[in-house]
């Protein structure tokens, strides 16, 4: 509770300096994946990082979040200590949310009975060929196996673990989005989470094949009122409300005259959380570690509590303060000021970031 009020106060004041500790812990437990979707930066890895148990154990010690979530450029189920971190968070009444592309099939049973909260799942598709035409190798049905075992596991809907569907709107599945909210209601699944592709220098180049015609079609918002219909009479909770109020937004977001101006931004982020990766790296965001490589410090050679107040992050609060930018990662990034996080929060029940 005085972390939760220290917490607002610093987010009301935006001073520089905190006295809270981060609410939320982004935590990347593996570099490797074992997949190759065509909008990701990173290669496909056959050898990379892990995140150690003992020095996951080491950070949140220190860290105390109220909430964890295992994500990052990795698969984090590739990472066979997981379950055991999982469970640890759970011993100390911290929350967790897992971000997957579910295909590790040997480990569901496991991570079910750790204690995850929800499981937020990768899919993108509604259907196998399109599944495989992103994401470079055909893995649909192992995830709708896994959702099946969750679903046998788990005491009925309203019981945890919570199942999310991640979907990240491209030309090439935004026509499924009918078929995936029949999928969603079938699957018993809590909420669908639609994402905006973020463009970012590494696909800057595919842009237009990637999104050029849902982006540049007038009837793309009329559609999506469709399929937020459609879902409110399928009884299919999601953000779509919020992803048709932001998307003129999003739309001037991708023109390069708005990226230049690099003004009017607002983010609270820094206040609230820091990212993890495996190798210790800690940012605000994933998005300035991974498609910058910009590191604030590392934890394993540094107090976690030096680098939370450290130089690096009290910069890029006085930053956001004065609604500037100084990381190009923000440029195409929907500023995340308390509005947009209220907005978030209404838009579905089950929102977590």
């Amino acid at each position: 509770m005085i972390n939760n009020i220290l917490t607002g106060l610093s987010v009301l004041l935006k001073n520089s300096t905190v006295l809270n500790r981060p609410l939320h812990l982004q935590v990347e437990p593996s570099t490797l994946c074992n997949l190759q979707c065509k909008f990701c930066i990173s290669v496909l890895k056959l050898s990379g990082k892990k995140l150690t148990m003992d020095k996951f154990k080491y950070f949140i010690t220190s860290a105390k979040p109220q909430r964890c979530t295992f994500s990052g450029r990795g698969e984090p189920m590739l990472n066979p200590e997981l379950p055991q971190m999982i469970q640890y968070c759970k011993s100390k009444n911290i929350s967790t949310t897992i971000t997957t592309n579910f295909t590790i099939k040997q480990m569901v049973k496991d991570l079910v009975q750790s204690g995850i909260e929800t499981i937020r799942i990768s899919i993108d598709a509604a259907k196998r060929e399109t599944y495989l035409k992103i994401r470079g190798k055909d893995r649909f049905g192992t995830i709708l196996e896994g959702i099946e075992t969750v679903n046998r596991l788990r005491k009925g809907k309203k019981a945890r673990p919570f199942l999310v569907f991640e979907y990240v709107m491209l030309d090439d599945n935004f026509g499924e989005i009918s078929e995936l909210l029949d999928l969603a209601h079938k699957l018993q699944i809590n909420c669908i989470n639609f994402r905006p592709l973020q463009v970012y220098d590494g696909i800057s180049n595919k842009v237009g094949n990637l999104i050029g015609n849902i982006v540049g079609s007038s009837d793309t918002i009329d559609r999506l009122t469709e399929f937020l219909n459609k879902a409110k009479m399928k009884g299919v909770s999601t953000n779509l409300k919020e992803v048709i109020l932001d998307w003129h937004n999003y739309v001037k977001r991708q023109s390069s005259s708005v990226k230049k101006s690099g003004g009017n931004k607002m983010c609270i982020l820094p206040w609230l959380q820091c990212f993890v990766s495996a190798e210790g790296e800690i940012t605000p965001c994933c998005s300035i570690f991974d498609n910058e490589g910009e590191s604030f410090g590392n934890v394993f050679e540094k107090d976690f509590f030096q680098i939370w107040n450290g130089e690096k992050f009290k910069e890029i609060r006085e930053t956001f303060k004065n609604k500037q930018i100084i990381y190009k990662s923000c440029e195409s990034c929907p500023s995340k000021g308390m509005g947009f996080i209220f907005k978030k929060a209404l838009a579905y029940k089950f929102f977590k970031k």
